[in-house]
């Protein structure tokens, strides 16, 4: 396979991925999954939180909503969020 073959067939993934995945944010085990990271991390408010590759950004949304007053940062690519 070529790499051009490769990108298209990456990208065919994601286009499916993504529709489907809203449904996966309401599954129950993966929620309990979230919340066990979270649990483990033992966020506070007030606490610096850094999300460095993160990935689809699920836990970083939770821990805000927990932390609730704290300072995070997401390192993107090319820009930084800080909320």
């Amino acid at each position: 396979m070529n790499k051009k073959m490769v990108q298209e067939s990456e990208k065919d993934f994601w286009r499916k991925y993504i529709k489907v995945y809203d449904q996966l944010n309401r599954a129950y085990p993966y929620k309990d999954l979230i919340n066990n990271i979270i649990d483990e991390l033992d966020v506070h408010s007030g606490d610096d939180i850094l999300d460095a590759g993160g990935g689809t950004g699920n836990v970083a949304l939770q821990i805000i909503k927990r932390a609730g007053q704290s300072h995070y940062w997401i390192i993107l690519k090319k820009r930084s969020i800080i909320f």
